[in-house]
């Protein structure tokens, strides 16, 4: 093995649904609430570049990212636009 596959191995532990969800805690319980349905029947099924692009969804403050999630304001970013829809899709649409 060599280290660069021994630094995309830990990489790829801190995107295991596992990981994941640990990190979707938040300080804000509206926000937990939000993310739940999402986490319980999507994150499952998430490839790994859209797991990366959730561990960095996470990075953004709370308050920023339940506002992004309710449409109040636009994402900084619109590579998020995609994944929020995802979110807010398993909040219209629980299972």
């Amino acid at each position: 093995m060599s280290v660069s596959d021994a630094f995309e191995s830990d990489a790829d532990r801190t995107l295991s649904e596992a990981a994941l969800r640990w990190r979707s805690r938040r300080g804000l319980l509206e926000l937990e609430l939000v993310l739940k349905p999402f986490l319980d029947h999507c994150l499952p099924g998430l490839d790994l570049a859209n797991r990366r692009q959730y561990a960095a969804l996470l990075e953004v403050d709370d308050c920023d990212l339940y506002d992004w999630i309710q449409e109040r304001s636009p994402p900084e970013d619109p590579v998020f636009l995609p994944l929020l829809e995802v979110i807010r899709e398993a909040n219209r649409h629980p299972r």
